[in-house]
């Protein structure tokens, strides 16, 4: 790979940055023409008529980091889901514990930046779900953010949550397509992080000029079929 995987490292970047109309139940996406894959419509269930971070209780509350964008914080009671987050986020590292990469699904850059972390993660140490879908948002309210914030990339473990830039070196640190790759993961840290996240706010402003779709793809012929957390939850 030439200097251009990093720049397409940016496209993770923005893997997550961007979507007018979430949907709600796809959480992967192919490299294959979309004219060989089915796809569907879908809307995000969660209201979006007013912004709603949750304050988690300590005892499920993962530690974010410090890159988060600022966002409003107000409490979410439980009722007003249509699911359970909490049940769902411990189910999603019981037997698994690799991390979960949160992307728009609906963003064509953001596709392509999915696609790269595949072609370059031989081992398989990433899993990937839409920040639209029902395992993203309730990773996103573990991670004390609202559940429509689709504002930024988000790497979730099972103790801490990664955003912008951060969440981008962490991905790159976990791919070995290219030894670049880990090498930009580690080093990147030592620059700013005010300075790495203009670039990062860059891409997202921009996304839309990569175009977007409509739908969400899915890997229905199951080439990746680990690498996609389910939403059958």
């Amino acid at each position: 790979m030439r200097s251009s995987s990093l720049a397409s490292i940016l496209f993770i970047a923005s893997t997550s940055a961007f979507s007018p109309q979430p949907p709600n139940t796809s959480s992967g996406i192919t490299r294959t023409p979309s004219s060989a894959r089915s796809s569907f419509p879908s809307r995000s269930t969660i209201p979006t008529t007013r912004t709603h971070t949750i304050l988690n209780s300590s005892s499920s509350t993962l530690s974010s980091s410090s890159s988060s964008s600022a966002t409003e914080t107000t409490n979410l009671n439980d009722n007003e889901l249509e699911f359970d987050w909490r049940t769902i986020t411990q189910e999603l590292f019981q037997t698994d514990k690799r991390p979960i990469v949160l992307f728009d699904g609906v963003c064509n850059l953001c596709n392509g930046g999915v696609n790269f972390a595949l072609d370059n993660d031989s081992i398989g140490n990433l899993r990937f779900a839409s920040l639209q879908s029902k395992a993203g948002q309730a990773l996103l309210l573990r991670s004390g953010k609202n559940p429509t914030d689709i504002s930024s990339i988000v790497l979730v473990t099972s103790q801490e949550a990664h955003f912008k830039s951060d969440a981008v070196l962490r991905i790159a640190k976990e791919l070995d397509g290219n030894p670049m790759l880990p090498i930009a993961g580690n080093l990147g840290p030592f620059l700013p992080r005010f300075a790495r996240n203009i670039v990062y706010d860059f891409v997202a402003k921009n996304r839309y000029r990569f175009g977007e779709a409509d739908q969400c793809r899915l890997d229905f012929d199951n080439e990746f079929g680990s690498r996609f957390v389910s939403d059958n939850l």
